[in-house]
């Protein structure tokens, strides 16, 4: 018996070391958050800050990044880096990825959360705008997830959270594009989380509903009047469900009792029946009761959509480069 409790004892020290030496080559664990400079993105990255976690900050605006990672480490104490990244470049991916290496840190969670949100028909789309959706909201989610993911396992810790929307639940008219890129993250998450089931590596996707941000009231000289009238919850209340849920091992979570019904009634209800009611609804709230110019296309990033590379520091409550 006390043979076997030794055996037992050195393999768990064996493993230990192990860890840490692994740890040890791969640098220090920081959550990444993409779109970490307002919204959504930096509810997030101050709802993991409480919780101990160091972070990585990408987004577009160099200055709302660097006032965002000086708040965090002065409320929280923790350390926060931050690099401005234009996601929808094709070398995004790699340079950020690159980034995290040359600072010793290492992806223990990743935060899909920046995004591009376009409101207009289709067929008037801009062809260099949708490229930009589909580069921001679906490749670089995805090719950070590929690069990340094989870490976590090896590691058998961590995880990918990717912000989604109710709006990926069903197809629709006047935000076709945003609608399909975030179905698409919805139907990767649950694909991935199947995937890495009983690895100690959690995959989840958070699908608000109407969000207090300004997604909405940015958008188009729309109408700003009905889009306030739309309930939704604070950035940080979606944050806080998030969290708790991806710590949970949740797959899909739902912030919210409306958004929780929607989601089961967009399951339960068929499209047909639907489509027109969504199609007044969208065309209602994003473009009110003014004429829409044919050709007008509105664009504005969900939770801050992603300029040079260069990775800064929080020191002291104070973001310095």
């Amino acid at each position: 018996m006390l043979e076997f409790l030794r055996g037992e004892f050195m393999a768990e020290a064996c493993k230990r070391a192990s860890d840490h030496q692994l740890a040890s080559a791969i640098g220090s664990p920081v959550v990444v958050v993409t779109g970490g400079s307002r919204g959504i993105g930096l509810a997030l990255a101050r709802g993991f800050a409480a919780r101990g976690h160091n972070q990585f900050l990408i987004a577009r605006d160099s200055a709302r990044l660097r006032a965002a990672a000086g708040n965090i480490q002065s409320d929280f104490g923790v350390v926060v880096r931050f690099a401005a990244h234009d996601l929808a470049l094709p070398e995004a991916t790699a340079e950020i990825v690159a980034t995290l290496a040359a600072e010793q840190c290492h992806a223990d969670i990743l935060v899909n959360c920046a995004g591009i949100g376009i409101y207009d028909d289709f067929i008037v789309i801009d062809k260099e705008q949708a490229h930009r959706v589909l580069a921001v909201n679906i490749a670089a989610a995805t090719n950070l997830m590929h690069a990340w993911l094989p870490g976590m396992l090896q590691r058998r810790r961590g995880g990918v959270l990717n912000v989604a929307s109710l709006a990926g639940l069903t197809p629709m008219p006047y935000l076709a594009l945003y609608a399909a890129s975030k179905s698409y993250l919805i139907a990767l998450t649950r694909a991935g989380s199947t995937e890495t089931s009983g690895s100690g590596v959690t995959v989840s996707v958070v699908l608000p509903g109407p969000v207090n941000t300004d997604f909405l009231s940015n958008s188009s000289g729309a109408s700003v009047r009905r889009a306030a009238l739309l309930p939704g919850l604070s950035a940080e209340t979606v944050a806080r469900t998030a969290i708790e849920g991806f710590l949970a091992g949740q797959t899909v979570i739902t912030p919210g009792l409306v958004g929780t019904l929607c989601r089961l009634a967009l399951k339960l209800t068929p499209y047909w029946l639907l489509a027109p009611v969504i199609k007044r609804a969208a065309k209602g709230a994003f473009f009110g009761s003014a004429p829409k110019a044919p050709t007008e296309t509105v664009q504005v990033a969900t939770c801050a959509a992603n300029v040079s590379p260069g990775t800064n520091y929080a020191v002291a409550g104070v973001a310095q480069g």
